[in-house]
C-alpha cells in the first residue's frame, strides 16, 4: 500500500478514483464516503494547492456522478506512544489548522455533496487533537474513525490510555449518530452493547477485512442490541455491496455454525 500510496499524483488520484467510482455506481452504490488521507506529495511537501488530491476526487465524483461525502482524515503520529511519522506516512500528515482549513476549501466544490471529519485512528491522531478537530467542526458533520481493526492495536490502546479503543473513545467522547467506527472488528460484549446503544454505525468492510485476516465483526450481539451496520469498501478488495453482505453473513455462518445469522 506505501508503495502504490508513492506513485500517486492529483492526476493519476483522479483517473484511479473516476475508474473506481464508475465500478461502484455499476455495483449499484449511489454514494460513496471518501476517507482522505493521501494529503501531500512524496516526501511531505504540501502541493500547491493544497487540496490538490483531494480535488482530484472531488472531481472524479463530479465526472462520474457519484455523491460524494469528503472526511478529511488527521493522521499525526506512527503510533499511540506519539512517535513521529515514519518517511512513507509523511504523505499523510496535516496539523489540525491545516486539516480545517482542507476541509472548509472543499465546502461547495463541484462534485462534493458533503463534508465531514475523519480521524485516522487513536494510533495516528492523540485524543487532545481529536478534539481539537471535533470542537472545530459542526455538530451535524459525520465523523469516521478506525477502531479495534486489529488484534495489536487493542493492546497499543490498554498499554497507552489503560482501556480497550472503542471503551476509550466512548468512555472519552460524545459517541452519537453521527460517528461511524470503521471496523470495530475486536470489541468485547460490553463494548459491543454500549457501541450499540450509542447510535453510532459501525462501518463494515467484509471483503478487505477477510483478505486481510482481520477477524469478524461480533454482529448477532451487535444487532441484538439494536446497533446500525454500513457497508464500505475501505481497500475496495471487491466493489459490490451484495457481495460485501455476502461475505458478512458467510463469514457469520462460518463462525456461530449457523444459517441465516443476520435475518
Amino acid at each position: 500500500m506505501y508503495r502504490f500510496a508513492e506513485r500517486l499524483t492529483p492526476e493519476t488520484q483522479l483517473a484511479v478514483a473516476r475508474f473506481l467510482f464508475i465500478e461502484m455506481l455499476k455495483a449499484g452504490y449511489t454514494s460513496v464516503g471518501e476517507f482522505h488521507y493521501l494529503h501531500n506529495q512524496p516526501g511531505g511537501a504540501a502541493y500547491a494547492p493544497a487540496a490538490a488530491m483531494a480535488e482530484a476526487i472531488a472531481t472524479a465524483a463530479a465526472e462520474s456522478g457519484i455523491a460524494l461525502t469528503m472526511t478529511p482524515t488527521l493522521y499525526v503520529t506512527g503510533g499511540t506512544d506519539g512517535r513521529a511519522l515514519s518517511a512513507r506516512q509523511k504523505r499523510f500528515g496535516k496539523t489540525v489548522d491545516e486539516l480545517l482549513a482542507l476541509r472548509e476549501s472543499l465546502r461547495g466544490k463541484d462534485g462534493v455533496t458533503q463534508v465531514g471529519l475523519a480521524l485516522h485512528s487513536l494510533r495516528a491522531v492523540p485524543p487532545a487533537l481529536m478534539k481539537e478537530a471535533i470542537a472545530g467542526v459542526d455538530g451535524a458533520s459525520p465523523i469516521h474513525i478506525h477502531a479495534a481493526e486489529q488484534p495489536g492495536e487493542i493492546d497499543e490502546s490498554i498499554a497507552a490510555f489503560g482501556k480497550r479503543p472503542v471503551e476509550f473513545l466512548l468512555d472519552n467522547f460524545a459517541i452519537d449518530r453521527r460517528w461511524c467506527l470503521v471496523h470495530a472488528t475486536h470489541m468485547n460484549e460490553v463494548e459491543t452493547r454500549a457501541l450499540a446503544r450509542s447510535g453510532a454505525v459501525a462501518g463494515l468492510c467484509p471483503t478487505t477485512e477477510a483478505n486481510l485476516g482481520d477477524g469478524i465483526f461480533p454482529l448477532p450481539g451487535f444487532l441484538e442490541a439494536g446497533g446500525r451496520i454500513a457497508i464500505g469498501g475501505d481497500s475496495h478488495i471487491g466493489v459490490d455491496p451484495a457481495e460485501e453482505l455476502k461475505a458478512l453473513e458467510y463469514s457469520q455462518r462460518l463462525l456461530h455454525r449457523r444459517r441465516n445469522v443476520a435475518a
